[in-house]
């Protein structure tokens, strides 16, 4: 009767890990498409968008998700588990730029706690929310939640013209 259970037990383990890792793309590679970070799956059926770099600009911050990557792979899914099943969720990648129309025009601040004695400067907050529009093929999306990331993770901060810190924190939201 134990060994009945004992296998029972082990059929449904695997079963669990199985159908846990059949929504995992394996075995690919990545390739730049413009300012998108795409994963191409080893079959080429699919691919998934897995970072957006952020070019500082108002207008970047609304990202058109392409329906297809340049080679014609439908892109199916932003943020996705990759290889052995480790979740790769979409993120956008932050940089300082030196055009005078970036939001982020300033000198870099590494953010060390809220507490304003900690800078030389008035600090302040604020968000910068990303619209994500996806493609006409995305069916699945896996987002980076920067509220659930350290707060050393979180922020990139800016130091502007007039000596004030002002801490951005990506805010992404997926359009219907």
């Amino acid at each position: 009767m134990a060994r009945h259970i004992r296998k029972l037990l082990i059929v449904a383990v695997l079963a669990v890990i199985l159908t846990g890792c059949t929504d995992t793309l394996t075995g690919g590679k990545t390739i730049d498409m413009g300012k998108l970070q795409v994963y191409i799956e080893q079959f080429g059926k699919e691919a998934v968008v897995e970072e957006y770099s952020w070019d500082g600009t108002k207008e970047g911050l609304t990202v058109d998700i392409p329906d297809t990557t340049d080679d014609g792979v439908p892109i199916t899914k932003i943020g996705a588990r990759i290889n052995i099943g480790v979740p790769a969720e979409f993120k956008v990648k932050l940089l300082l730029a030196k055009s005078s129309d970036s939001v982020l025009d300033g000198k870099y601040v590494k953010y060390v706690g809220n507490d304003q004695s900690l800078y030389d400067g008035p600090i302040s907050f604020d968000k910068l929310v990303f619209t994500i529009n996806p493609g006409a093929n995305v069916k699945s999306t896996m987002i980076t939640d920067y509220d659930t990331l350290p707060e050393k993770d979180r922020y990139i901060g800016v130091k502007k013209a007039d000596g004030s810190i002002v801490f951005y924190e990506p805010v992404i939201v997926v359009a219907q």
